[in-house]
């Protein structure tokens, strides 16, 4: 701000016009008449001037220069008693003389005092950037301490890296070491409950002349292996006489009466099932391999672990060929009739 007010107060300066000194007019000379009263006018202005030239001069006679047209070129002299007055009159002074007067001074007086403020601003400015330089030393120094605590963390969190890593290392170890006990431990009680546990297993007996005669019928018993209770859920059995040797089990097949708890002590009896449809030609239906007899049956249950048990069978009566209905019981694969847990 103030290097753009010094800078106008030059261009101004430099642009004001030249003033033209100005000279006093001197009045004219007039006749001794005139210059009498002249400065008798003027007496109170200025003091009248002092004679310098007093020389006498000749009279001529109106006739002498009436008579006398042939001496018009005759020499004349002239007295002059005083010298003009001179009066010198002072102008008055505007407002540019007073500038030109005392421009300078006031341009000087700015620029001594636009260098101090610029002096006192240099001050102030070495002290900002003396006082940002401390600062800046204070913060470098920080920085490099944070610098050194940030390496000593990382070389810490490395060294707690290594150290969970083997950690890590003997824990998976430890895990899987557990886990294969875990596994052996489950291996020896499926053993011991394998052997301990109850198993129910259905033997079907073979056909008999006297079971076709009259009402005929499937002999079957039910085997419980085991030292623990088998609890009884559910229990069907079917046996029927079909053109084909396909099996085709019914939907709900007979159930199956049977005691609700079996055990090592339970004593059980030889059940039968009843052969369907049956007629009296049905033996010979059997003999000729037109119909084949099949037999069926599932029964599920729960051990003493609470687990659940089935066991399902599926059997066809296969006839030899020595044109009789003996033969023997051929276990075949049929969907939700082949399990034994």
């Amino acid at each position: 701000m103030l290097k753009c007010l010094a800078i106008l107060t030059v261009l101004a300066f430099t642009q004001a016009p030249v003033p033209v000194p100005r000279v006093a007019t001197a009045p004219p000379v007039s006749t001794s008449g005139n210059s009498k009263h002249h400065s008798e006018g003027d007496k109170n202005a200025s003091e009248p001037s002092t004679p310098l030239i007093n020389k006498q001069v000749k009279t001529i006679s109106p006739d002498d220069h009436g008579g006398n047209q042939a001496g018009h070129d005759e020499e004349h002299t002239t007295k002059i008693t005083d010298l003009p007055p001179i009066s010198v009159v002072q102008n008055r002074k505007t407002g540019w003389d007073i500038f030109y007067a005392w421009g300078q001074w006031v341009f000087t007086l700015g620029l001594v005092i636009v260098g101090a403020l610029q002096v006192w601003l240099l001050k102030q400015t070495r002290d900002d950037i003396h006082t940002q330089a401390g600062w800046m030393e204070t913060q470098t120094e920080h920085i490099r301490r944070q610098a050194d605590m940030a390496e000593r963390q990382a070389r810490l969190i490395s060294t707690q890296a290594g150290f969970m890593a083997e950690q890590t290392t003997i824990l998976a170890d430890s895990v899987k070491a557990a886990q294969e006990s875990a596994r052996a431990a489950v291996e020896n009680i499926d053993v011991t409950v394998s052997k301990e546990r109850a198993r129910l297993r259905v033997e079907v007996q073979p056909l008999r002349a006297q079971d076709l005669a009259g009402v005929a019928a499937v002999r079957f018993n039910v085997r419980y292996f085991g030292t623990t209770l088998a609890l009884i859920d559910w229990g069907a059995v079917d046996a029927k006489l079909m053109y084909s040797g396909v099996p085709d089990p019914e939907i709900f097949p007979p159930v199956l009466a049977s005691p609700q708890t079996i055990s090592g002590g339970t004593r059980l009896p030889e059940y039968s099932a009843k052969i369907h449809p049956w007629n009296k030609d049905s033996i010979y239906d059997i003999e000729n391999k037109s119909k084949i007899i099949h037999f069926y049956g599932c029964i599920r249950y729960k051990d003493f672990m609470e687990k659940k048990r089935e066991t399902s069978f599926y059997y066809i009566w296969v006839v030899d060929d020595d044109s009789t209905a003996a033969g023997w019981w051929r276990k075949v694969s049929c969907p939700n009739y082949e399990t034994e847990t």
